[in-house]
């Protein structure tokens, strides 16, 4: 139990205690409390005045405000903790984002579509499908290390050649298969404007007996020249160098068996700066997840010591805002109580508190 007097109320709402009787007192006995009354005559200062005691037996169900009317139509929720666990959600929403799977492959890595995922790694297209990441399986510094050793490589291209790098062999033979293909296309031009009758080679001048047939041989020997990895690179405007080619195949090489390590690479596009803030939005989430279930647990157990006065809180509500008994909903699974289409009333957040005594 915890007697509330006039002596109770602090400095600050001295103003307020001075217009109280001598004998003002207020029990709380370890039920629930209702405080019903018009605007004005001093329940939201007795609330304040309550809070600020710091009294540690004494705990209070949160209401939502907006320091507005409610109009009709307008809904109004009663609930422990509402305001701390909107809070929450609205914390995990931006997280949430932060996380979002297919958002950040997107951006950070290139990858579109469920299938390029499961083109690279069946689990990338499960924490696509999965909508979240819950986890990096790898370290910073492992990024950082590829970075370091990889800047070169453009995480969007890279993933968007993933399937010509697999079937590379080496950067040196790579080029030399471009180079065939290159060759090849222009000496195809060249056998356009060439005849059976011309002998004078279009490129030394000398004079060559069956030209045509010895242009057309040499194309067939380069007609299976073609590197695919150097054309798509080209396409997305890398240049196709030795070592810029050799750098993807090595990262290629060193990514494809170590699941753990590719995941993080595709989530946060080879970007230690992108880690560090999802790695951060992980654990923070699991920190808020937490919070909000206690908040929860705490919200259930009072939600059900009101419950126990559902007819009568119900009967309090009709009588003093003409709220319907129709428009009191006890939600068992949210741990609230919602106010719905309320009409010929406007209800002014001050006029109810609701005091939970542990």
């Amino acid at each position: 139990m915890c007697e509330f007097t006039k002596k109770s109320i602090s400095k600050n709402y001295e103003w307020f205690s001075d217009k109280l009787s001598d004998d003002f007192h207020f029990s709380l006995t370890g039920k629930s409390k209702v405080i019903f009354g018009f605007n004005g005559i001093g329940k939201s200062t007795l609330f304040n005045c309550i809070k600020e005691s710091n009294n540690t037996s004494i705990e209070y169900i949160d209401y939502v405000s907006d320091g507005k009317d409610i109009l009709p139509k307008d809904n109004f929720v009663i609930s422990a903790n509402i305001n701390s666990i909107i809070d929450i959600d609205k914390k995990l929403s931006s997280l949430n984002l932060l996380l979002d799977a297919p958002i950040q492959m997107k951006t950070l890595s290139g990858i579109t579509s469920k299938a390029q995922a499961k083109g690279i790694l069946k689990k990338l297209e499960k924490i696509r499908d999965a909508k979240t990441i819950d986890n990096l399986e790898s370290s910073k510094s492992e990024i950082g290390a590829i970075t370091k050793e990889f800047g070169v490589v453009n995480s969007k291209v890279f993933f968007k050649v993933w399937g010509a790098t697999a079937k590379a062999s080496t950067a040196k033979l790579e080029l030399q298969n471009a180079k065939g293909k290159q060759l090849f296309n222009a000496l195809a031009s060249i056998n356009n404007f060439v005849s059976s009758d011309d002998k004078i080679c279009p490129v030394c001048d000398t004079e060559k007996e069956n030209l045509k047939g010895i242009i057309e041989k040499k194309m067939k020997k380069l007609s299976s020249s073609k590197s695919e990895l150097c054309e798509m690179l080209a396409d997305n405007s890398i240049p196709t160098k030795e070592e810029t080619v050799e750098s993807y195949i090595k990262l290629y090489d060193k990514l494809k068996n170590n699941n753990g390590l590719l995941t993080a690479f595709a989530l946060c596009g080879g970007s230690e700066e992108s880690y560090e803030k999802m790695a951060k939005a992980i654990e923070d989430k699991k920190t808020l997840i937490k919070d909000k279930n206690d908040l929860l647990t705490e919200a259930k157990e009072h939600y059900l010591n009101v419950k126990k006065k559902e007819n009568q809180l119900k009967h309090d509500l009709l009588r003093y805002f003409k709220v319907e008994e129709t428009n009191v909903e006890f939600d068992d699974e949210k741990f609230l109580i919602l106010l719905s289409d309320i009409v010929n009333t406007k209800i002014s957040f001050s006029y109810l508190f609701i005091l939970v005594i542990l």
